[in-house]
């Protein structure tokens, strides 16, 4: 599977098969789980995706997120 941001509001999946999917809508710049994904994502040991945001957050300076390949945020 390849991990891939999406612009502004989506993470997207990429199955290996070539199937196309969104793993996670942020809500935008200025709420807490950020805007605009920025770089990859990283696959832990535990199967939780780790990534960063260019923007939103509480001061806006982007944020440093988790989620589950099946879309649950933390």
């Amino acid at each position: 599977m390849l991990f891939l941001p999406a612009g502004v509001e989506r993470m997207r999946i990429i199955s290996s098969s070539g199937n196309i999917g969104i793993v996670y809508r942020f809500s935008g710049s200025t709420t807490s789980d950020g805007a605009f994904p920025y770089g990859s994502l990283m696959k832990a040991s535990n199967g939780i995706l780790y990534g960063t945001t260019r923007q939103g957050g509480t001061n806006l300076y982007g944020t440093i997120f988790s989620c589950t390949t099946s879309g649950n945020y933390g």
